[in-house]
């Protein structure tokens, strides 16, 4: 979005004001790829006072206390002497880290402590701490996704059908970038890389089970799933790959899914596409549409 705030000047504007009046916790929340690094960057850049940033790994076994390992002095000394301590990706903390940012919320800081998380990957672990954070009532922000209005302005002359745009990236802002970026509503080599990391950090089943669903463009009902074979889909939605509504099921964008199918063996695809317009095909009454879009694509 080459550096520009759409729709996220009242975000900052409460993150600032947060910060004037040392607001003892900040949590800066949303989805992956909805802008909380930027916002962060941005809140940053604007502050005259000091700050200290640290951010969590997404490693399969996160250092101990990894985001204050470059910070310049122990914890507790460091958060006396600054006006600002963020720490980002909380979503993917270790133990230790957690443990230590609950001990510091229970005392009075001078400085601001701003957590920013994925709320579609708050495991256990995170709940548990945000559950303990509820007690100091802290500021809670969210980071919305991007309007069809602002989509259309950072679309402007670009040539990218707004309307289009909006539909495939459901307004996330790292998707909006990348289309724009490359003109194409086809996810870029950048969108493909951060989806299909997340998706392979899923256990084995609920990793299946988004491999099921993304066959089906849209909505996939409840019972098309178990068609398809997906038996994990709990799990999925509980890592934030699918989003439930009602009785159905979908990835939570178009571009996402579009990137898993797109990935999947050529025979596992043919397979899913298949065993779609059977079971599409046996059902009353029949969405013939859908059943000759699969049996195509089987």
């Amino acid at each position: 979005m080459s550096g520009r705030l759409v729709e996220r000047e009242p975000t900052l504007a409460v993150l600032l004001e947060a910060v004037a009046r040392r607001v003892p916790v900040v949590l800066l929340s949303g989805e992956a790829g909805s802008g909380k690094s930027t916002l962060v960057g941005q809140l940053l850049e604007a502050l005259d006072g000091t700050s200290v940033v640290g951010g969590c790994d997404s490693l399969s076994t996160a250092r101990p206390l990894g985001p204050f390992l470059d910070w310049p002095g122990p914890v507790e000394d460091v958060v006396q002497q600054v006006d600002l301590a963020v720490v980002e990706d909380v979503h993917w903390a270790d133990d230790a880290t957690l443990d230590l940012l609950a001990r510091l919320c229970r005392k009075p800081l001078p400085a601001t402590l701003l957590l920013t998380y994925r709320d579609d990957e708050a495991g256990p672990a995170l709940a548990s701490l945000l559950g303990d954070l509820a007690r100091q009532s802290p500021v809670r922000v969210a980071v919305p996704a991007l309007s069809g209005a602002a989509v259309a302005e950072l679309a402007a002359g670009t040539g990218v059908d707004p309307a289009a745009l909006h539909r495939a990236t459901g307004g996330n802002a790292f998707f909006v970038t990348e289309c724009l970026a490359t003109g194409s509503l086809e996810p870029s080599a950048n969108v493909r890389d951060a989806v299909l990391a997340r998706w392979a950090r899923l256990p084995r089943a609920a990793r299946d089970s988004v491999a099921a669903v993304s066959v089906v463009p849209g909505r996939c009902e409840l019972w098309l799933a178990d068609a398809l074979g997906a038996d994990a889909v709990d799990a999925a939605v509980e890592q934030g790959l699918l989003v439930a509504t009602g009785t159905a099921v979908a990835l939570r964008h178009e571009l996402a899914r579009k990137t898993v199918h797109d990935a999947l063996p050529p025979a596992r695809r043919r397979d899913l596409h298949c065993r779609a317009a059977r079971a599409l095909a046996e059902r009353h009454p029949v969405d013939h549409t859908r059943v000759v879009h699969h049996a195509v694509l089987g």
